[in-house]
């Protein structure tokens, strides 16, 4: 009998599109030799997507973790009655040594009904107004309904939360990706078209929209960092299909907000990788990303590195 006929249809469009669709660039194994430390954390719930940004000293870092666990098949095995989130809030020191780690207080602000009763997803953290904050999206299993939350964080507790409304009217906003210019805290809110908006804790506004010649599903992953004379960070491309496929990116807006892409890539094992973190300090990159949501690994690398990974036109 014919192999083909042995492979099940389904299986063959999954190995189609692993094989077609596989990042070219491995990179950043075999050039940037990065450092992966993996992130432990007490109790049952499984880490993934951590978050970092530098503190001036090490990195201030949050972990999610959560109450099930990815299948080979594809599917989701849950732990409990509905899906939760737990975080977690730390310091690195900048060699990645775990400096604290505990849970982090949001119970205060679970209470909005339909809204944040199932937690806060997928946090991006940085400085603002002189104090860590959060840009995340609260939870509602009952009503499949994520909502962007504007979180402020002091030791171990969130000390005020506001409840961002989508923009466009959206029920499920994900994944924007933050960042501080001029005081003012802004967001890229969608990749194509570009579309950034200013957020404050009454809400979020378009502050400018422009179209970009970049792959259309490129989605939000890390924050926005300062790098040369513009932004840097990490997007994301997700093959859609019973098992999901990641692709990254590294992207550097310049000053007018045009933008230079490097290649596509995965950071350790092509699959269920999510980045939510990006520091640049004193030579050094530093990444947060989560593998099959049961891993949170902070990778470290030389900044000189990204430069060779973008293609500078």
């Amino acid at each position: 009998m014919p192999t083909s006929q042995l492979v099940p249809v389904r299986l063959k469009a999954f190995l189609y599109r692993y094989v077609t669709e596989r990042p070219t660039e491995d990179i950043l194994f075999h050039t940037l030799r990065p450092k992966f430390v993996s992130m432990k954390i007490p109790g049952e719930y499984r880490p993934c997507n951590p978050t970092l940004c530098f503190d001036g000293t090490g990195y201030a870092i949050v972990v999610r973790s959560v109450n099930y666990e990815l299948m080979e098949s594809g599917g989701v095995k849950l732990h409990g009655e509905g899906y939760d989130t737990i975080n977690y809030i730390g310091n690195l020191s900048t060699n990645l040594n775990v400096l604290n780690m505990a849970s982090l207080e949001d119970a205060a602000f679970r209470n909005v009904p339909g809204r944040s009763g199932d937690g806060f997803e997928d946090l991006r953290t940085f400085f603002w107004k002189d104090d860590l904050w959060s840009l995340g999206s609260a939870r509602s299993n009952s009503g499949d309904i994520n909502t962007m939350a504007l979180q402020k964080l002091s030791g171990q507790r969130v000390v005020e939360s506001y409840l961002i409304e989508s923009p466009v009217g959206s029920s499920r906003e994900k994944n924007w990706m933050p960042f501080v210019s001029d005081g003012k805290l802004m967001a890229v809110h969608t990749m194509n078209p570009l579309t950034i908006v200013e957020i404050s804790e009454n809400g979020a506004k378009v502050s400018l929209r422009k179209p970009l010649k970049v792959p259309k599903d490129l989605l939000g992953s890390s924050q926005l960092v300062e790098w040369k004379n513009g932004w840097l960070c990490v997007v994301h491309e997700r093959s859609r299909g019973k098992k999901h496929l990641y692709k990254h990116r590294f992207v550097y807006f310049d000053p007018i907000w045009d933008a230079v892409l490097s290649e596509p890539f995965y950071w350790k094992e092509y699959g269920v990788e999510f980045c939510c973190g990006l520091a640049v300090h004193d030579g050094t990159v530093a990444v947060g990303f989560g593998v099959n949501d049961s891993e949170a690994i902070i990778a470290q690398f030389n900044e000189a590195d990204i430069e060779r990974m973008l293609e500078w036109s």
